[in-house]
């Protein structure tokens, strides 16, 4: 009879397992890419240089960005960007209004709270981050 008690305690401790786990589930799910790239905020005027940027590349799918990586010199960091097809595995997405930014771990960990901003002159785009100002 011990054997007997034994097994029904260890299936109903399998279905209990089971149903804790289900249950952790539903209560801390996994956060998606949308819920965490809220990092960077891009005014209307980065949203439409970005745009413009990847849009003038050539052969370039509807999935494709702005790719930013932050590569460290000493104190300083320096930022990287280049048109891509599709975000690496690892990349926050940031989608405004179309534009599509991607930000390698360290790029997005420096941008957290920031604001990006473009200025065009003479056929040339500036990108620059400042500080998320929250009126």
């Amino acid at each position: 009879m011990a054997g007997t008690r034994e097994r029904e305690t260890t299936g109903r401790g399998n279905r209990d397992l089971r149903r804790d786990n289900a249950s952790l589930a539903c209560f801390r799910p996994e956060p998606t890419r949308k819920e965490v790239s809220a990092l960077l905020a891009l005014t209307d005027s980065a949203v439409q240089a970005v745009k413009d940027i990847v849009s003038s590349s050539d052969q370039i799918p509807e999935t494709a960005g702005l790719r930013m990586v932050a590569e460290r010199a000493g104190t300083q960091a320096n930022l990287q960007v280049s048109v891509v097809p599709l975000p690496a595995e690892d990349d926050e997405v940031i989608e405004e209004q179309g534009a599509r930014v991607f930000l390698e771990p360290e790029a997005a960990a420096l941008l957290d709270d920031k604001v990006l901003d473009a200025t065009v002159e003479h056929n040339q785009v500036a990108f620059t981050i400042a500080d998320d100002v929250e009126e």
